[in-house]
């Protein structure tokens, strides 16, 4: 039996008490990044995000005690970054959950660094 392929691209979203702008941000990037592996950085909402995450095609990582955004973003990138088998996704996007459809204006980061032109790239919004 044939193994799925690790992705190629991992987006982690930073989310808390954003059940209202996540599943737009989900959309955004499964549309941007067709075959990303989407995971939400869950900082024990309490406002159904995880399960709106969930309904969008994420990966749920979190836990039931906040830890605060840096930790929490840290324990879902300890899921997904190469192992010491060396599997794990090419490239990792973080972005916070609010974004919305502008989530969509994130590809050109993710060509620069395809393109070698930078090892990080790093965006922001007027």
């Amino acid at each position: 039996m044939n193994a799925e392929p690790e992705p190629r691209l991992t987006v982690i979203v930073a989310a808390r008490n954003e059940a209202d702008r996540i599943g737009a941000t989900l959309d955004a990037l499964g549309e941007a990044f067709p075959g990303a592996e989407l995971v939400a950085a869950d900082d024990a909402s309490t406002d159904g995000t995880a399960e709106v995450a969930r309904s969008h095609g994420a990966r749920v990582v979190g836990g039931d005690r906040s830890r605060g955004k840096g930790a929490n973003v840290t324990a879902a990138a300890s899921t997904v970054l190469p192992r010491g088998d060396g599997a794990g996704p090419d490239l990792v996007l973080l972005c916070d959950a609010d974004l919305g459809a502008s989530a969509a204006r994130l590809t050109p980061l993710v060509d620069a660094v395809e393109r070698g032109e930078c090892d990080l790239a790093v965006a922001a919004f007027s």
